[in-house]
């Protein structure tokens, strides 16, 4: 039997399962806290193994692979860098191993559930995946040139709004994270983004109408300029907020200039933007000067904390696990309320009617001690294990699973060129559910993807109005 390349890195990732699994269990006896993470990666191994329709290759879904590589650092390499560090911690509270162990169950609980739900996914979409549709050109822009003007508008008249934006080059104060948070700065912020968003895609319209008439690199040049150009001003920095907007432009383009020599030419635009941008902008955020990590670069207990911290690791479940208790005393067994508080504290026009007591302010207090900052992400499973209990708390993250797959299907059917960015906007930012909370995932779904798919609606029936009226004009 000849094994293709999927096959080969699936027994590769099997194998490299059971050899870290041996590893750890030999090398961690020591550190009572972590004895049973061993589990982790050898259960990762095991639901490789049967579930065969995940797939690391197909790069139609970017949402999905963006998970499944996901899966891969947290469930295999994050648990290998933090045995070779220890388990060393460098920031905030240290939880009980009664709360290690039981952030390790919920773990198992989450990906057994995370990859079942993928793999059957990936089956039932393998019929989508083979439909392909050509992407309309944008007959007119009038909405989103609109939105244009009153984002930046908004930019120029409410500065202070936008206080935590800078330039990735502005390495001043880095150990800040600027909060703004004034009645309406929301709606301010969210008019920006979408003057941003909407100025690119009737940017990347224009020269893809072009390269319709007249095949040339000149417009592929062209149209990821102003996707490399909206990486350099961002809010505190955030890489999420450099890579979710450039893999999604990214793979518009890509879609849109589909001969071989034009997608290569994407994908080393691309590898070069975001290569070079995560590494400045890591580089900047954990050495950069008052950061208070020079000289960490090759600290190997360093980097196992860190990868604890960005993919919501066991430590970061503990300490969730511990909040459990000051959640209780908050909300008692009313936790619908903090659902409600926690689903809309970042949706725009709803987040002013939310309290400040929800689960990432909870959290954060328990994290640190103190009210002092409120920078650390709730995992999802531990967000699932507040609303749903133990025994369902599998429900949250899972949910976000399939919702990923969903956008992905609506972003392969859509026809329009602004209604595929949203749509690949939402699943990108869905595949990223180890990752980051709720909060950010719903607030991004509904401020971005659903207004978007408002405005194209829209658009097109202005469209429509107008080519009817022009028709009745001809008769």
């Amino acid at each position: 039997m000849r094994l293709n390349k999927k096959s080969i890195f699936r027994v590769f990732i099997v194998l490299s399962s059971m050899i870290v699994s041996i590893y750890m269990y030999n090398n961690t006896m020591s550190y009572g806290l972590y004895k049973n993470y061993f589990f982790v990666p050898l259960f990762y191994g095991i639901c490789i193994s049967f579930l065969s329709k995940i797939d690391f290759f197909n790069f139609r879904f970017p949402g999905a692979i963006i998970l499944n590589y996901t899966t891969i650092i947290k469930y295999l390499i994050m648990p290998f860098i933090m045995c070779l560090g220890n388990y060393y911690s460098w920031l905030g509270t240290m939880p009980s191993e009664k709360n290690i162990n039981y952030a390790i169950i919920l773990t198992i609980i989450e990906m057994i559930s995370v990859l079942l739900v993928s793999n059957y996914i990936s089956k039932k979409e393998i019929i989508v995946e083979k439909e392909r549709h050509n992407i309309k050109p944008l007959k007119s822009g009038f909405i989103h040139i609109i939105f244009i003007v009153l984002g930046f508008v908004a930019f120029m008249l409410v500065p202070k709004a936008f206080e935590d934006y800078r330039f990735i080059f502005d390495t001043n104060d880095l150990a800040t994270t600027i909060k703004v948070d004034f009645e309406f700065s929301g709606i301010y912020k969210t008019l920006f983004i979408f003057a941003r968003y909407s100025l690119i895609i009737l940017l990347i319209n224009y020269f893809y109408k072009r390269n319709l008439r007249k095949k040339s690199k000149f417009n592929i040049l062209m149209s990821f300029v102003p996707v490399f150009l909206n990486c350099l001003y961002i809010s505190n920095l955030s890489r999420i907020n450099i890579c979710v907007p450039l893999f999604t432009f990214s793979i518009l383009i890509f879609l849109l200039f589909n001969e071989k020599s034009e997608q290569k030419l994407i994908i080393r635009l691309l590898l070069i933007t975001l290569i070079s941008s995560i590494v400045f902008m890591s580089a900047l955020k954990f050495f950069g000067e008052g950061r208070g990590n020079e000289g960490k670069e090759n600290d190997i207990a360093w980097w196992g904390d860190t990868l604890n911290m960005y993919f919501s690791g066991p430590k970061e479940t503990a300490i969730g696990v511990k909040a459990n208790d000051l959640i209780e005393s908050e909300y008692g067994w009313k936790r619908y309320n903090l659902l409600i508080n926690d689903t809309f504290s970042n949706v725009i026009g709803l987040s002013n009617f939310t309290t400040k007591n929800n689960s990432t302010t909870l959290y954060n207090y328990v994290y640190f001690s103190s009210t002092v900052a409120i920078c650390q992400i709730v995992p999802n499973i531990i967000e699932g294990y507040y609303y749903f209990g133990f025994l369902f708390c599998f429900i949250w993250p899972v949910l976000f699973v399939f919702l990923c797959y969903y956008f992905n299907k609506k972003a392969q059917i859509a026809e329009t060129l602004d209604l595929k960015f949203a749509y690949l906007y939402s699943s990108i930012y869905c595949g990223m559910v180890l990752m980051i909370n709720s909060t950010m995932l719903i607030g991004n779904i509904i401020n971005i993807t659903l207004l978007f798919a408002i405005i194209s609606a829209i658009n097109n029936k202005i469209i429509m109005k107008r080519s009817c009226q022009n028709e009745q004009k001809e008769i």
